[in-house]
């Protein structure tokens, strides 16, 4: 997330430290800085705030408030005392229906009339840009900077463009096949698993994720409606997938947010959206809330801090971090404490977790390091591990690769209770496994750069007499399946060496590609005493980084002085389907380069 170092600044009289401190502090202390960026006279962080933390930390004044705890600074309250107009009441002109108060948790509306849209002020320009935002104009750029200060997503309705003299909202399930044209100017089709806004009329919005274009603001708004609500996070990620509609709004509810921040974020996009359109703002808001949440609190004793970090903090220590963490507390016995969570701290909610925020804040170098665990000099060996990589490494010496294939199967003499598919029953052998695999794998010959197909599986099967340890092994002519003890008849164990890992420390993962291969094959005469690694060379220099493995010699004969070689050539992206045009044309370049050697013909 992009967090901007002077809109941080505003938070606080005192001047911040440098940015680059802060930045390592808070890598430190609480998440990783992935970047930093000057960005005109500003410098822009990009946190990498993971999700247990996106409730709390996924806005700026979220960020503020974790300087402030690690710099022993007290960012400013936000300004929310805005001018309200008297008997102009929310109430005599919106109602709101919760469907569905599981998915929807708490709603709030407000009517500001009498506004002007505009341009933004310069200062809220400035604030957006830098955390690469465009501006719109001031109702909804204001809308924006709300949600990137507090961390909830707000939403504005234009009034007049709502059905009905009072405005009857109800959040409620889209209608199966319900279409609602979004601000991005798409069309969605929605269905019973949304959540939609909706007036009497038709869907406005798509619950938490994007506003629809028929009640957007525009030039001509005089009159908004603000909305914020708190919605179900499993309910907006199903939802953002189906639709393949990722926004800030749907990130930040599919992490989670506390229904309390409603409230904080209504206030303040009433204050600001006063502040820059002007207008008269109703003196109430519609709240609806259903089930509101309850502060959480945690017993726990300085005792238990102590011991399970290994540190000696004093109760006087201990309160001044709860203190520190905006924690309230309760001394119920002798440094026995009653916990008081701020109901936005969803990740409170064991002992276990206020002790790992006292120590994240104190700082993880306060721990004592531990000596290494000791181990018995005399150690047991795992005579079943030493015999299964005994026998692994003689099938990997006679050339055969390791798979693995399902336990499950479509057929066997043992069934299991529940199947999420067609193979409801344990394996029965190994041998229809790797046939299965052998098949799969000759169509990609070009691409393993093998001839042949050889594989082997050491793995349980299970019939009606129990289960059994078996190895399989062969490749499309033949496989042989037989029980590991019999296998083990023809194996030396004592020529293992247990010393060390037979995966050798040089080794690293190569990722395959998910798109289609290209083989082409060339083959040419040379004089004889040209060597296939000169060929090789050229071939290798002119196939371009589509060559997915160096080219692979699979023919050569000698006759009337010359010598043929034939070469594999295999193409693949990492990013795309490559086309025939593609390939032929570096086959081209290829055969150019073999054409200015006067001595080499291609075949």
């Amino acid at each position: 997330m992009k967090i901007s170092y002077n809109w941080l600044q505003e938070y606080f009289d005192e001047k911040l430290p440098a940015p680059e401190h802060v930045g390592a502090m808070i890598t430190m202390h609480s998440f990783e800085v992935d970047s930093l960026e000057t960005v005109g006279t500003d410098t822009v962080f990009d946190f990498k705030i993971l999700p247990d933390r996106a409730h709390d930390c996924m806005s700026h004044y979220g960020i503020a408030a974790e300087i402030g705890m690690l710099f022993d600074l007290y960012p400013k309250e936000l300004a929310i005392d805005a001018k309200t107009t008297k008997d102009f009441s929310s109430h005599n002109l919106v109602t709101v229906t919760l469907d569905d108060e599981s998915r929807c948790r708490r709603a709030t509306k407000r009517v500001i009339k009498n506004i002007k849209v505009g341009e933004s002020p310069l200062w809220l320009k400035e604030r957006l840009a830098a955390i690469g935002q465009r501006s719109i104009n001031n109702v909804v750029d204001i809308a924006n900077f709300v949600m990137f200060e507090t961390g909830q997503p707000v939403h504005t309705f234009d009034f007049d463009k709502v059905a009905g003299d009072t405005k009857h909202i109800t959040i409620r399930a889209a209608k199966p096949g319900e279409t609602l044209k979004a601000l991005d100017g798409k069309d969605y089709t929605l269905d019973e698993t949304m959540l939609v806004i909706a007036d009497e009329k038709e869907a406005l919005d798509i619950a938490g994720i994007k506003g629809g274009m028929a009640s957007g603001i525009d030039e001509k708004t005089t009159t908004v409606m603000l909305s914020v609500c708190s919605f179900e996070p499993t309910m907006i990620r199903k939802t953002r997938t189906k639709l393949g509609l990722k926004t800030d709004a749907s990130d930040r509810f599919e992490k989670g947010l506390s229904p309390d921040l409603v409230k904080t974020a209504l206030l303040r996009l009433s204050f600001l959206l006063q502040r820059v359109a002007g207008g008269e703002l109703s003196e109430d808001f519609v709240d609806v809330y259903p089930q509101p949440v309850e502060m959480r609190h945690i017993i726990l004793s300085l005792e238990y801090v102590n011991s399970l970090l290994g540190i000696t903090l004093s109760e006087e220590g201990i309160e001044g971090m709860f203190r520190k963490l905006g924690f309230g507390t309760e001394k119920i016995d002798h440094s026995i404490y009653r916990v008081a969570v701020p109901t936005n701290r969803l990740d409170m909610n064991l002992p276990c977790d206020v002790a790992e925020e006292i120590i994240r804040i104190m700082g993880y170098d306060r721990l004592t390091p531990i000596d290494n665990p000791h181990f018995a000099e005399n150690s047991i060996t795992n005579t079943l591990f030493l015999e299964t990589t005994a026998a692994r490494k003689k099938l990997l010496n006679e050339g055969y690769s390791e798979i693995c294939t399902s336990s499950f199967s479509a057929k066997g003499e043992v069934e299991v209770l529940a199947s999420a598919s067609n193979k409801k029953y344990l394996r029965a052998n190994l041998t229809d496994g790797l046939k299965e695999s052998i098949a799969l794998n000759q169509t990609n010959l070009a691409l393993l750069g093998v001839d042949t197909v050889k594989v082997f599986e050491i793995g349980a099967v299970f019939t009606k007499d129990g289960e059994a340890l078996h190895v399989a092994y062969g490749d499309k002519k033949k496989v042989t399946e037989v029980a590991f003890e019999t296998f083990m008849k023809d194996v030396d164990v004592s020529a293992i060496d247990t010393s060390t890992s037979m995966l050798s420390r040089t080794s690293r993962f190569k990722p395959w590609s998910l798109y289609p291969f290209i083989v082409r094959d060339i083959a040419l005469w040379v004089p004889e005493q040209v060597q296939s690694d000169e060929i090789k060379t050229v071939l290798e220099e002119n196939a371009t980084e589509l060559l997915v493995q160096e080219p692979r010699l699979f023919d050569e004969f000698s006759k009337d002085g010359k010598k043929s070689y034939a070469f594999r050539l295999v193409f693949q992206s990492f990013e795309r389907t490559l086309t025939d045009d593609e390939v032929n044309k570096i086959m081209e370049g290829i055969t150019g380069e073999i054409k200015k050697h006067p001595d080499w013909t291609i075949r």
